[in-house]
């Protein structure tokens, strides 16, 4: 059984952020300029120059709704960031109250951060370390870690690891057995209790969540692209790079691959969340190597992505330039519109937005190079006729039938596109109804 954790309302905003609201989604990206939105993206730099700290001054006098701006800050995880800036401002452009609320919500998230740290190291030397199992922690701790950073000024809500597919039954089954809750479904929550559960959670499905007893959620994921095939393990697995955690060694990626990933990753989110901005700023400031990352963004085809990244950062601190863009049809205005969309729209928003995009994992087609489009498609049709969870909970064949459950998927796209065909056919033949009964 997992231990029960009590908290305020305060501090499980704090700690968990856009997953306590469900604000309604809107169908598209909106630009935001007021003085709460540029403070809050500005303030999303660790660390601003005299003149950016000059900006951040002019912008808190002109902001009377502080309460906004501190929620707004909990729940896009910026709020380390947003204190230590503020602090260095006139004491008078700031209300007091403000900023004791802002620190208290950083001295939360930085026990939160200590709570994530700590379970890493638990399930690192529990079911990584016995299995010697090949792997790679990415963003977070990780990250933080990577570039000198004090990684409790991050907020963390999570564990993320690359296991190989060699090792993944492996480590689930050392999970499983250690008494870490395996989720085998999310609505209802259903935990794995059986050995034949936790074969087809490592045959088949792609991030498994655990969840150990305090609650922390650790991501094992068997790839680290949703729908597209981008990065190839192999190449992954070749380049990565020791870090230590409470001396405890562990691998990441190597500072080019992981800045690519963490860029793809953000964007496939929208750039949600605040402490992400600080994620790229902190990338390019400390020692990264621009060649080699477009290099290797060339490589696997997503180059306009990265491209759009490095410009992100240039606009997140020159709120001058966001009316400029608001009619830009850019990758750069696109990743500002989908930040600011966010800054009030809870997950509900995200999960709408992404619908609408270039096979789930990009804004739009201009996000891959051209020569690269057509194989992520294909690899998006082989990922369709992948068994489902929603398969084996309903028949839970034994794992020597679980071949079964890839044939039906076969058979259901097949039979789904037959029927298609046929509507078409048939709604050829009728007369075409009012336009405004017309579906779209």
């Amino acid at each position: 059984m997992r231990a029960s954790r009590t908290s305020t309302e305060f501090e499980a905003k704090v700690r968990h952020g856009d997953s306590m609201i469900n604000t309604p989604a809107r169908a598209t990206l909106q630009l935001r300029d007021d003085a709460i939105a540029q403070l809050l993206l500005l303030t999303s730099k660790p660390d601003l120059s005299t003149d950016q700290l000059n900006i951040a001054e002019s912008l808190a006098h002109r902001i009377s709704d502080w309460g906004s701006f501190t929620k707004t800050a909990i729940r896009k995880f910026s709020v380390p960031y947003a204190y230590s800036a503020l602090r260095q401002i006139n004491e008078n452009a700031v209300p007091v109250e403000t900023l004791h609320d802002l620190q208290r919500a950083t001295r939360l998230m930085g026990l939160n951060t200590l709570k994530i740290a700590a379970a890493q190291v638990a399930f690192h030397t529990t079911c990584i370390a016995p299995n010697n199992a090949k792997h790679a922690y990415v963003k977070g701790l990780a990250l933080s870690i990577q570039h000198g950073q004090n990684y409790t000024a991050r907020n963390c809500r999570d564990i993320d690891i690359l296991v190989s597919d060699r090792d993944f039954e492996d480590v689930l089954m050392a999970a499983w057995k250690a008494g870490y809750n395996i989720a085998l479904s999310e609505e209802p929550l259903r935990f794995a209790d059986s050995a034949r559960e936790i074969k087809f959670l490592a045959r088949f499905i792609d991030e498994v969540k655990i969840i150990d007893a305090n609650d922390v959620l650790i991501e094992v994921h068997r790839r680290l692209d949703k729908h597209s095939s981008v990065f190839d393990n192999e190449d992954l697995f070749a380049n990565v790079e020791p870090f230590e955690l409470s001396g405890v060694g562990m691998y990441t990626l190597q500072k080019p691959l992981h800045f690519v990933y963490v860029c793809y990753h953000h964007s496939r989110h929208l750039w949600s969340h605040l402490h992400w901005l600080a994620d790229l700023d902190v990338m390019i400031s400390s020692d990264s190597d621009p060649t080699s990352i477009l290099e290797y963004s060339d490589k696997l085809g997503i180059r306009p992505t990265i491209e759009a990244a490095f410009q992100l950062r240039e606009l997140i601190s020159r709120p001058d330039l966001w009316t400029s863009v608001d009619d830009k049809d850019d990758l750069a205005a696109h990743f500002l519109k989908g930040c600011l969309s966010n800054l009030e729209g809870g997950m509900a928003l995200e999960y709408e937005l992404r619908e609408t995009r270039f096979l789930h994992d990009f804004i739009s087609e201009s996000q891959v190079s051209p020569n690269r489009r057509q194989g992520f498609q294909q690899a998006h049709w082989s990922e369709s006729i992948r068994p489902s969870l929603v398969q084996f909970l309903k028949r839970p064949y034994p794992s020597y039938l679980f071949w079964v459950y890839r044939l039906e998927r076969m058979i259901i796209m097949t039979r789904d596109s037959i029927k298609s065909a046929l509507g078409m056919k048939v709604a050829e033949t009728k007369a075409d109804p009012p336009s405004s009964e017309k579906r779209t």
